[in-house]
């Protein structure tokens, strides 16, 4: 019985320089119609704007961000993100809230996460950086640094190895995360290994 107002954005501005966004009403109190009315994509919370161009990109409202294993995996929340990138050098940088801040109170909910790949020849060396505390889908509370690398070093092929330095709300340890991928001996294989404390 309510109206959801939306509006959507796509488009060129400028040569090379691309437009996106989404911006809808607020979502009724009721959670069974705000999941149904989700599903058709109709949600305040995925409201966002983002510009990109052949070197860069910026995204401001609800924004994520994709990192590995040790790194806590996605970062997702409702702030800015940034990305930069050459022919050698990508650099991505987020600074968000979660979207859902419910549960435990014993931190302030905030998300920050920065990762840069540097390629070097046929290697491309890995640093990142997170800082998390969200309840979204499960309580988490992670500071973690590391580096990395991968390279292929026959067609079609992976190997890669992550160290980093973990801290969580029980403890620290150091993660490490390693993977094989390719053709060997007439077949594929197809292998990771992770240690994420």
């Amino acid at each position: 019985t309510r109206p959801v107002e939306t509006i959507s954005i796509d488009g060129p501005v400028s040569d090379g320089v691309t437009v996106s966004g989404r911006l809808a009403t607020p979502m009724p109190s009721d959670p069974i119609v705000n999941r149904a009315l989700s599903t058709l994509g109709y949600s305040s919370q995925s409201n966002f704007m983002s510009v990109a161009a052949q070197h860069w990109g910026a995204t401001l409202g609800t924004t994520g961000l994709n990192l590995g294993d040790l790194a806590g995996q996605s970062v997702f929340g409702r702030g800015a993100s940034v990305m930069v990138r050459s022919d050698a050098l990508r650099v991505r940088v987020l600074g968000a809230t979660p979207l859902v801040i419910d549960g435990p109170t014993w931190t302030t909910p905030s998300l920050f996460a920065a990762a840069t790949d540097v390629r070097t020849g046929p290697a491309t060396i890995t640093g990142f950086f997170a800082h998390l505390r969200d309840s979204t889908y499960t309580v988490r509370s992670l500071d973690v640094a590391g580096i990395g690398g991968e390279m292929s070093p026959w067609t079609h092929s992976l190997v890669s190895a992550q160290v980093a330095e973990r801290q969580y709300r029980d403890g620290s340890g150091v993660g490490a995360a390693g993977e094989l991928r390719g053709p060997v001996g007439g077949g594929d294989i197809d292998l990771r290994i992770i240690h994420a404390p």
